[in-house]
């Protein structure tokens, strides 16, 4: 966030308070934080879905609704 750029984090988003201060730190310091929590491990289809997903080593981009 400190380069200005968005931040996607698969879950958890932290382990402890402390480092959720921490990015609360972080995200007040910028101007126009934007950051995303990766739920797709916590839906009915998460585990199938990275079953399909596990052997793709470039760069991919999806919607999951």
């Amino acid at each position: 966030m400190s380069a200005g750029k968005a931040v996607f984090c698969e879950k958890p988003l932290c382990l402890n308070e402390s480092e959720l201060a921490a990015l609360v730190r972080a995200s007040d310091e910028c101007s126009a934080p934007v950051l995303a929590v990766d739920s797709i491990v916590a839906s009915p289809n998460g585990s199938s879905a990275k079953a399909v997903l596990v052997d793709i080593h470039e760069p991919l981009a999806i919607h999951y609704r």
